[in-house]
């Protein structure tokens, strides 16, 4: 049965690592035995796991981190900026907004095609043979 554990990502004074220690957890309750956090875990019982962390969401919200560079199909470097107009007080001229979160912009010449690989066209033969190792 799906199990639910919330850990601090960061949580030094009780585990090293809170991936780990959630698994460590779910585990101990799933056998109803105590696993040491010393103890390797057999990932042999694990069917599957399915984890989220809000430290890069926090990161956004918080406008924290690095410095980056937004890299976007040609003719979409304003877009994030222009957004959908979503703002508290849609006929306020004067709102104002925070800047964007990354430093530049970088407008790659490019266009995706989308084909199956059952009809893959001639053009797109040479990149098939690659995927394929030959």
């Amino acid at each position: 049965r799906p199990r639910v554990i919330k850990l601090l990502s960061e949580d030094p004074e009780k585990y090293d690592n809170a991936p780990v220690e959630g698994i460590r957890r779910v585990m101990s309750e799933a056998l109803g035995i105590e696993i040491a956090r010393s103890k390797k875990l057999d990932s042999s019982m694990i069917e599957w796991i399915r984890m989220g962390t809000t430290v890069a969401t926090n990161g956004l919200l918080e406008r924290e981190g690095t410095n980056f560079v937004l890299v976007t199909s040609s003719g979409c470097a304003d877009c994030l900026e222009i957004g959908n107009q979503a703002r508290s007080d849609i006929f306020d001229i004067k709102c104002s907004k925070l800047p964007p979160l990354y430093s530049h912009v970088i407008e790659a010449k490019e266009r995706v095609r989308l084909c199956s690989s059952a009809e893959l066209r001639p053009e797109f033969e040479q990149d098939r043979n690659w995927q394929s190792g030959e």
